[in-house]
C-alpha cells in the first residue's frame, strides 16, 4: 500500500484503488453469473446467443413430439455454471461432455449455446457492459 500525506478525498481514492482486484473479481463473477442466464434464455428461445433460431430436429418421434430441442434428461441444459472466476476473466462450462458436440456441430445438427470465436453477440455485450457500468459507478462513489 502507497503512504503519502494528503487530502483525506485523496487517500480515500488511493485505498480504492488498492482494492481494484477485488472489484475485478466481483465484475467478472457477475458476468459468469449473467452468462449462464444468457445460456438459460437461449434455451428458452431455442436460439444461439447471436439469435438465429436452433434447427429443427430432423424428425419427430413420440418421445420428442411437443418437447423443447436439445432437452432430453435436461442435463445439459440445467448443468452451464462458472469455473475459475478471477479478475482476469471467468470460464463458464457445461457438466456434460456431449456439448462440445452441439456446440459445433460435430456429428449433429450445430445448436450453438456460447459464443463462438466469432466474438460476444450484442445481447451479451449490452448486458456485460451494464455490469461494467454498475460496477465503475459503485467503484467511484
Amino acid at each position: 500500500m502507497i503512504r503519502f500525506k494528503g487530502s483525506q478525498s485523496l487517500q480515500v481514492l488511493v485505498k480504492k484503488i488498492a482494492s481494484c482486484d477485488e472489484a475485478l473479481e466481483r465484475v467478472a463473477d457477475e458476468m459468469a453469473e449473467e452468462s449462464t442466464n444468457l445460456i438459460s434464455e437461449g434455451w428458452r428461445d431455442q436460439a444461439d446467443p447471436y439469435g438465429k433460431a436452433w434447427k429443427a430436429r430432423a424428425r419427430e418421434t413420440k418421445r420428442s413430439r411437443g418437447k423443447q430441442i436439445l432437452v432430453d434428461s435436461g442435463d445439459m441444459k440445467n448443468t452451464w455454471h462458472k469455473k475459475d472466476v478471477s479478475r482476469r476473466g471467468f470460464t463458464i462450462f457445461s457438466g456434460v461432455n456431449y456439448s462440445s458436440y452441439h456446440q459445433d456441430g460435430r456429428g449433429v445438427a450445430k445448436r450453438m449455446v456460447v459464443p463462438s470465436k466469432r466474438g460476444i453477440p450484442g445481447s451479451w455485450d449490452d448486458e456485460f457492459r451494464a455490469i461494467v457500468w454498475d460496477a465503475y459507478i459503485d467503484f467511484f462513489r
